[in-house]
């Protein structure tokens, strides 16, 4: 009888340990899958942040290196840094001597703070090359900071200053869109010399410590990309997981609080026990006293748990038999309905980890890496399937007016609506992801089996998307209606990677924002060189203005009779390399950006010399200067108008501001309030190119104009074509 009940009992007896120590084991398991994929994300989120960095710090060191050596003037952009990245203490430029010229945070005493004896100074001075200094007390913001410097050189390739980007550590985000973990969780990153750079929980305490000799500290170091149990500096039995940062010396340490993340399983295990504990109890007395009775429910029950062992998880035990044996069995019923709760907990907090790694928290789609990954596979299916596919950026044109007009939270809702609208064009394997403030990239697939088909079906696809987008868009009691710029690149090519396909991608959507946005234009080879010439051209362009390489030519101006009335004065560039170079070509580069504003300046001071140059010859000639519209609206425009004539002394009734009708669209009464303080100064004003913008002819009366250029377009047919005749007519009676 006693083997009988020993029998019965030892398989229950390894049962409740078995399922105690296999819960415990499958907690510890997936607690270090979470703090391993905790480590991956901060190392790529980290690896980004610093790739960034370099190359933001790389295109600032371009302007620096683009100023006229004689320009000592600091770029705005050091004011406006730390407005527009938050993320850095600070932005300063150094000098081969050792002395901070340029800050955006204010120098002590408005004095030239030495930082000649740094560590990241020295480094920077001897690799020549960006680099990522430990930690220390940054000497102008008094934080802890890592520096991110960047060697400044001449033509000559002599290092002649720095960039530094300091790093606040105390503020640094550890997980992308996660401003706070909780207090059971501590991220931290640390140099192979053991000393702290960056930490989730309480950063001031640790920041530029050296923690050698602390246990999880030494396995970092020893295990480097992996997991482990240990202590931490503070005493706390944590879970790790470990990731090196690529191109650094740097290493993530994720840390789970072993009392939180197997607090279920331990609870669960207890349970188990206590409830197990009793049932084997009950069942002994029962077994010694009815072994015969009871044998068949036990071993039905022994069945059922060995199932379950094999990984029969949905398995559960048959409530029938005595009333002890079917307590029993409930109970046990009720340990593995425990253990598949706890599973599905940490499935969902798995899910969860995965969603923020592989989503935008806005719209829900795909965010860039996860976006990666997918055209990845598409190239890989689409080669073996002999089909093609496209990769669609589309950049929402316009789309800060709204959030400048109706805020933040507008413009998110309006991104939501965008996202659920071109959601509706996704069939088949089509993907659909947001990778920027308002970019999106839709990925189409099977879209034909030769370039003839793939180019027409995608093009459709272009011009639906252009369709959604046009229509109202209503959203947080708004509605909108917005266009796009479009950008193409068919796939597979040989050598097509995501990467390749996004830049070629974005290279096709540069050229609608470049031919006036609101289109869409599949990638060619030669716009990526087109690109490459446009901003070598702007390079040369810069260049030219400190070189004095611009010319001007007088267009002679004659009335009805063939008597000389004035001249236009016509801007010409002679290259040193290439001669000379279209207006049509440079004109437009400049009033892109601020150039226009310069080179306006510089042909408004020419312009006025000529008129005193001339007067001598030809008193009372007018002379034409032709004025862009971003220069007319600069703020300091009147003002060097009026200081231009005071220097050369020319003669403001002499001189005709020219501008064009495209000025009159936008801001109209502004326009007209500028115009006529310039016309009190005794400056006189023309429209070029009359008739092809869309201002309206009421205005006319209402600006201090001395002639109109109507377009040779209404001119040409005259006096044959009765429509030109009757614009001609209706201009001239308004005027």
């Amino acid at each position: 009888m006693y083997l009988l009940t020993i029998g019965v009992l030892l398989p229950s007896v390894f049962l409740v340990c078995w399922n105690a120590y296999s819960q415990y084991q499958q907690a510890e398991a997936a607690a270090k899958r979470e703090a391993y994929n905790l480590a991956q994300i901060s190392a790529d989120n980290t690896q980004a942040f610093l790739a960034d960095a370099e190359q933001l710090m790389r295109t600032i060191v371009r302007r620096i290196q683009a100023q006229p050596d004689n320009d000592l003037r600091c770029n705005p952009l050091f004011n406006d840094f730390k407005t527009l990245f938050p993320r850095f203490a600070n932005l300063s430029q150094s000098t081969a001597q050792g002395f901070i010229v340029c800050s955006g945070t204010p120098q002590r005493e408005q004095r030239n703070t030495y930082v000649g004896d740094t560590e990241w100074f020295k480094l920077v001075y001897q690799h020549k090359k960006f680099i990522i200094a430990p930690p220390y007390r940054g000497v102008l913001t008094g934080r802890m900071v890592s520096v991110l410097a960047y060697p400044i050189t001449n033509a000559d390739g002599i290092v002649t200053g720095a960039l530094q980007m300091p790093i606040d550590l105390a503020n640094f985000v550890l997980i992308p869109g996660v401003s706070k973990l909780p207090d059971s969780i501590n991220i931290s990153i640390i140099d192979t010399n053991g000393v702290l750079i960056a930490r989730s929980q309480t950063p001031e305490q640790f920041i530029g410590k050296n923690l050698r000799g602390v246990d999880a500290v030494e396995k970092l170091l020893a295990i480097r990309d992996g997991t482990a149990t240990s202590i931490s500096s503070q005493g706390v039995g944590r879970i790790y997981g470990y990731r090196p940062i690529p191109g650094t010396d740097w290493l993530v340490a994720a840390g789970i609080a072993t009392s939180d993340a197997l607090k279920s399983a331990r609870s669960t295990a207890i349970q188990n026990a206590i409830i197990g504990a009793a049932g084997l109890v009950f069942a002994a007395i029962v077994a010694f006293l009815m072994s015969k009775r009871i044998s068949r429910p036990i071993l039905a029950m022994q069945t059922t748990a060995f199932k379950i062992a094999s990984g029969e998880r949905e398995q559960r035990v048959s409530v029938n038999g005595p009333k002890e044996i079917s307590d029993v069995a409930i109970q046990f019923n009720a340990m593995l309905d425990s253990i598949e709760c706890s599973r599905e907990v940490q499935a969902a907090r798995e899910s969860e980890i995965h969603r923020l790694a592989f989503y935008d928290l806005l719209t829900t789609l795909p965010n860039r890496r996860l976006l990666i990954q997918k055209i990845e596979e598409q190239c890989r299916i689409a080669k073996d399937l002999d089909w093609i596919g496209a990769v669609v950026y589309i950049d929402l044109d316009h789309f800060k007016h709204i959030n400048d007009a109706y805020g933040h939270q507008a413009g998110d809702q309006f991104l939501k609506a965008v996202a659920d609208r071109l959601s509706s064009l996704l069939r088949g394997n089509d993907i659909l992801a947001r990778i920027g403030s308002d970019e999106f990239v839709y990925v189409a697939t099977a879209l034909g089996r030769n370039q003839a088909e793939a180019v027409s079906a995608v093009m459709r696809l272009g011009s639906d998307i252009q369709r959604l987008l046009e229509e109202n868009l209503d959203a947080n009691g708004h509605r909108w209606i917005t266009s796009a710029s479009i950008g193409i690149s068919l796939f597979p090519k040989i050598g097509d990677t995501s990467e390749i396909l996004l830049h070629e991608a974005d290279i096709a959507m540069y050229r609608v924002k470049q031919d006036g946005r609101n289109n869409v234009i599949l990638f060619e080879a030669s716009m990526r060189q087109q690109l490459t010439e446009r901003l070598a051209l702007e390079g040369d362009l810069r260049k030219a203005m400190t070189e004095g390489q611009f010319e001007l030519y007088a267009q002679p101006q004659v009335d009805c009779a063939g008597t000389l009335c004035g001249a236009e004065l016509l801007l010409r560039w002679q290259h040193p390399e290439k001669g000379f170079i279209s207006p049509a070509m440079f004109i437009p580069l400049a009033e892109s950006s601020d150039l226009i504003v310069e080179i306006g300046r510089w042909v408004l001071f020419q312009g006025c010399m000529a008129q005193v140059a001339s007067h001598a010859m030809h008193p009372g000639l007018s002379i034409s200067i032709n004025v862009s519209p971003r220069q007319f609206r600069h703020p300091d425009f009147p003002e060097e108008v009026r200081q231009a004539l005071a220097t050369t002394q020319a003669n403001p009734a002499c001189l005709i501001l020219e501008v064009t009708e495209g000025l009159l669209i936008d801001d109209i009464e502004g326009t007209i309030e500028r115009m006529n303080a310039l016309a009190e100064m005794g400056l006189r004003f023309s429209i070029d190119d009359f008739g092809t913008g869309y201002s309206s002819l009421a205005y006319l009366k209402q600006l201090p104009l001395y002639e109109l250029k109507i377009d040779k377009s209404f001119i040409k047919d005259l006096p044959g074509d009765a429509n030109d005749t009757a614009i001609v007519q209706s201009i001239l009676v308004t005027r």
